[in-house]
């Protein structure tokens, strides 16, 4: 895990017991991350964007813990070989979108989009190939990584499925609604050869 840069923050004294509180929490799910606890760092995170003002740079930033760890929960029942308790994960994981001007920052919007390709990975690894595609394509919208390319590809070749327009140009956005996601996408029980 990369050592976590400081920066400064200046708060109104009004909001100083709240910005405490934000900080307690993103710090006490740092500390979960830091042992290998993703439930309890998830739980931390999201009580830390409850706290955050809707919008701001300081949200944004707590996102991108929530879906390391996210990240960290998805590989440990992969690992454990529970394909399917990661179900319980994927409509809060791609649910999460940058909303601040963080989404102008080309490194933290790559950052993001890398943890988002990184679990679709993940997923393809353990021959999970549809969650994995649907996951390549969301950190392509975030971030068109040339190398993005390749996985979505292999995903692609597996399912034997035909490209979007959205696989070939950043022109065309096609969103997708939670009700086409869940009846698309669902891990399924894969028995290893």
């Amino acid at each position: 895990m990369a050592t976590p840069q400081a920066f400064e923050l200046q708060v109104d004294t009004d909001e100083q017991e709240k910005a405490l509180q934000i900080k307690a929490d993103v710090d006490r799910g740092l500390g979960f991350l830091e042992k290998f606890q993703a439930d309890p760092a998830i739980l931390a995170f999201k009580l830390a964007i409850e706290k955050a003002p809707a919008g701001s740079p300081v949200q944004d930033i707590i996102k991108h813990n929530l879906l390391t760890a996210y990240r960290m929960r998805i590989s440990q029942l992969l690992t454990a070989g529970e394909h399917l308790s990661v179900n319980r994960y994927l409509p809060e994981v791609t649910a999460l979108a940058l909303s601040s001007e963080m989404a102008q920052d080309a490194e933290f919007r790559g950052k993001f989009a890398d943890i988002f390709r990184n679990i679709s990975l993940d997923l393809y690894n353990a021959r999970q190939h549809e969650v994995a595609l649907f996951l390549i394509r969301k950190a392509m919208s975030i971030e068109p990584c040339p190398s993005y390319y390749i996985d979505l590809i292999n995903a692609r070749a597996w399912l034997k499925s035909p490209a979007i327009l959205s696989d070939y140009t950043t022109r065309y956005n096609e969103k997708i609604s939670d009700d086409t996601y869940s009846s698309l996408v669902h891990l399924k029980a894969v028995r290893p050869f």
